[in-house]
């Protein structure tokens, strides 16, 4: 017969070989953000008064609008992410009585998440991360140097891993969005060659939210990364509270460094080497997911 403890050895080899474990086993959902690009456009939208003559040589470099930029991305991308951060673009070169050619775009991300699977089910809820990917980031991304003037000294902060993206805000869920539409980028005109006081930039336009992410700090002289970088916040208490509420959606923002209170200007730094022209294109685009795990 065998003895107690060699039978208790027994149980013990065979829960082993049976990968015996008492752990709670977790399954995890991801739930991708639907995505929406606003962009405000300060200054030129266009360089059709520059045709001929003098003023011509105006438009040298002048950069693709949003939407052609946009649209020269590929499917996935646009489907799948949202774009934040800048683009600058400032030709000094405009010999009288020549208009000043300048454009500054202030690009902001939404995401839109439905968790109506998740309904009446808050209390299963283990753990949801929201998981930020880089996709793309601009042309050149690199940092400007601090600004004088009207312009915070890291108002154009950018480096080459998440462009000028700074903090990942949650908005309410009443906010009016772009998410979900195809494409997903809307374009505001501000003004035809200085900023409209009476219809804000994007800095004024959306209310404030809970911070769930603050990007690391921007460091121009980091090399590009060769794959696709990835952030994640624990966003638990989000979700909870939102299913506790019987609210199936959750709407978070992506804001930039390159959002002071007033913007009116290029800037007036060169970023290339191309005589009298700036062109500073500090973009990303980054998709968002919340991996919820449930028993």
């Amino acid at each position: 017969m065998m003895r107690i403890s060699q039978i208790a050895g027994a149980i013990a080899i065979a829960c082993t070989l049976a990968a015996c474990n008492t752990a709670p086993q977790f399954k995890t959902t991801t739930r991708g953000g639907s995505p929406g690009t606003v962009v405000d456009v300060h200054g030129n939208t266009g360089v059709s008064f520059l045709t001929g003559g003098s003023c011509a040589a105006n438009a040298a470099g002048f950069p693709l609008t949003p939407a052609d930029w946009w649209n020269a991305l590929t499917p996935s991308v646009r489907q799948s992410g949202a774009a934040v951060g800048y683009l600058a673009f400032f030709n000094g070169t405009s010999p009288s009585p020549c208009p000043r050619v300048i454009r500054t775009d202030v690009y902001r991300a939404f995401y839109t998440v439905d968790l109506s699977p998740f309904a009446g089910q808050s209390g299963t809820i283990a753990r949801a991360t929201a998981r930020l990917t880089v996709l793309a980031v601009g042309g050149d991304n690199g940092a400007l140097a601090p600004l004088t003037g009207p312009f915070p000294t890291n108002a154009f902060a950018c480096d080459r891993t998440a462009g000028a993206a700074a903090q990942l805000v949650q908005v309410a869920g009443a906010l009016p969005t772009p998410s979900g539409t195809p494409g997903g980028l809307v374009v505001n005109a501000i003004s035809s060659g200085q900023f409209d006081i009476s219809h804000p930039p994007i800095p004024d336009s959306y209310p404030a939210g809970p911070v769930v992410f603050t990007f690391p700090a921007k460091n121009a002289s980091q090399p590009a990364s060769l794959g696709q970088p990835q952030f994640t916040a624990d966003v638990t208490q989000l979700v909870v509270g939102a299913l506790q509420a019987n609210v199936t959606t959750i709407k978070f923002m992506i804001t930039g460094t390159n959002e002071p209170v007033k913007m009116t200007n290029a800037p007036d730094t060169p970023q290339r080497d191309v005589p009298a022209i700036v062109m500073a294109d500090c973009r990303a685009v980054i998709r968002l997911d919340v991996d919820v795990q449930t028993p």
